[in-house]
């Protein structure tokens, strides 16, 4: 009667009155602590505590969800051990009585979640004064008994809604045979390994595999009752009276489930011609089915499995700040990610090539497979926080609508992209290119001045690659009120202190400034290009940040 309440008064506006509103109750949504405190609330400490609690056991992107989730998987495990072990009948009965009070303890701790999970997905009270007051408005000639039934029915529903749900269901068996009318009913608790579906999010999603393919499991699970009816019939008509284990149509069912899944116990055989005849199509049909639900499980397995790897590289874009996005896994591309990896700095590599983003995956680089020049990848590689972006495609028009795409949605991001020519590179500037390299260019430079040049070379290659020394150029910015702020170049003592030469310094909205003079003054904004060992780098950027 409590689920029939649109049917009884249709006029009735009930809160939760069509499936599809019914999917909007609190332990549908992605978040829900807007609902969980609202003006309506009498206790405002209470609704404060289930909010906190909503946040712990429901909100999926609550990192103390994650903790517990962690906790809740490992007190599953230990449960099922120690049920394990209290199975074991060489078990000294203290060791047993042990295991049985922890057993006891785990049932405690998993009703008291389920209490509270059924706490958390609505605001029982909250919902009940609403609907009071609705039924009041729509129907005040109608007495209050039948306006308290009603708006209890509205309030309760949300609860039901969630009791209703696969993983509450099977919370709700594993607790079960702890209460004393139900021992029998002990075999109940290998439910608690799925509850290992609920904490996991993995398993979760991999759970899902039986629901997308629903309708070919079952179309497979009549036709094998339907074999399995027909075969089991049949040797019984061709095997009874001449078979005397087969003696009634139970163990010819018996039989024909043991034959068609090719177990094959062997306590029941043929006699007769056609009972082996039959034996074999069970045998047949038997290999055909579990080839069939193989395939079928098979392929939504590796369908949810790269629906999975998707997931997992979100969750570890989500995670960066401050990355680099390099565009382009050609050569060039994977040069450019095995610099950035080697200086330490995080990157996300896009390509459209899936055997390219394969072996970057394969490599431990956060890689996404899309098209750089469509908008939407952007947002999936955290465009908002990253430091920049460098463009390894050696295609004039993706890198322009590349740059394009990229000043839309981040204008000040600064944007390396990669050439051909000289006119290319102009075009890149104009259209919001702060860097444009020519590989053919500069290959081409440097293989002049090495021949020229080599000792030069030599050198800087040490600096550029770190071939065999600690030595590297970095560019160190000067914050507002720091410890150079306002400083004269000779009184930092950069050289004297750090053992680092500033080598240039590029000033605010001015151009490098080439070996400055020690009366240069050091202003906030201003790039210092130094040249150090490693260690005294990085103790001077800890200077300078102060």
């Amino acid at each position: 009667m409590i689920l029939k309440t649109v049917k009884i008064w249709p006029r009735f506006p009930t809160r939760l009155a069509t499936d599809a509103q019914a999917r909007q109750t609190p332990s549908h949504r992605p978040s829900n602590r807007a609902f969980l405190k609202e003006p309506g609330d009498r206790h405002p400490m209470l609704s404060s505590l289930k909010s906190i609690l909503y946040r712990v056991l429901e909100d999926p992107a609550s990192r103390a969800k994650r903790i517990f989730d962690w906790a809740m998987m490992l007190v599953v495990t230990a449960s099922i051990v120690a049920l394990i072990l209290s199975l074991d009948p060489s078990l000294p009965p203290a060791d047993r009585e042990r295991l049985f009070l922890l057993d006891d303890l785990f049932i405690a701790l998993f009703a008291t979640e389920y209490l509270l999970r059924l706490w958390v997905c609505s605001n029982f009270g909250v919902d009940y004064r609403r609907a009071i007051k609705r039924l009041h408005r729509r129907w005040p000639e109608r007495g209050g008994v039948w306006q308290r039934w009603e708006a209890l029915k509205t309030a309760l529903h949300p609860k039901w809604v969630w009791m209703r749900q696969p993983l509450s269901i099977i919370d709700l068996i594993a607790i079960l045979p702890y209460f004393r009318p139900l021992r029998m009913f002990r075999v109940l608790v290998v439910f608690r390994v799925l509850k290992l579906l609920r904490y996991s999010r993995d398993l979760a999603f991999l759970g899902g595999i039986l629901r997308e393919r629903a309708f070919e499991l079952l179309a497979l699970a009549t036709v094998v009752a339907l074999v399995w009816a027909m075969v089991a019939i049949g040797f019984y008509s061709v095997e009874m009276g001449s078979n005397p284990t087969v003696d009634s149509i139970w163990k010819a069912f018996w039989w024909a489930i043991v034959t068609i899944t090719t177990v094959g116990y062997g306590d029941i055989v043929p006699v007769t011609l056609a009972g082996k005849a039959v034996g074999v199509v069970a045998m047949i049909f038997g290999i055909g089915v579990f080839a069939f639900f193989t395939s079928i499980i098979a392929s939504a397995l590796t369908e949810r499995l790269i629906t999975l790897k998707e997931h997992h590289m979100e969750r570890r874009i989500e995670t960066l700040h401050d990355h680099m996005i390099v565009c382009g896994l050609g050569d060039l591309g994977r040069t450019v990610c095995q610099t950035l990896l080697d200086e330490g700095t995080p990157f996300v590599v896009i390509d459209k090539n899936p055997q390219r983003v394969a072996r970057a995956v394969q490599d431990g680089w956060t890689a996404v497979e899309g098209d750089a020049s469509d908008g939407a990848i952007w947002t999936k590689v955290g465009l908002d926080k990253a430091r920049g972006v460098i463009s390894a495609i050696g295609d004039e028009a993706t890198n322009v609508y590349l740059i394009l795409t990229v000043r839309e949605h981040a204008p000040g991001i600064f944007i390396v992209a990669r050439s051909g020519t000289a006119a290319s590179e102009q075009r890149l500037r104009k259209v919001g290119a702060n860097r444009v390299i020519s590989p053919a260019l500069l290959g081409g430079v440097q293989m002049a001045h090495t021949a020229l040049r080599p000792s030069a070379s030599n050198f800087f290659d040490l600096v550029l690659h770190k071939t065999n020394v600690d030595l590297s150029v970095e560019e160190l910015t000067i914050p507002k009120g720091g410890n150079f702020d306002g400083m004269k170049l000779r009184d930092s003592r950069i050289r004297e202190d750090f053992e680092v030469m500033v080598v240039g310094i590029v000033e605010v909205n001015k151009a490098l400034q080439f070996s400055p003079s020690p009366n240069t003054e050091i202003n906030a904004g201003d790039v210092l290009i130094c040249l150090g060992n490693l260690d005294n780098l990085e103790r001077l950027r800890r200077a300078i940040r102060g």
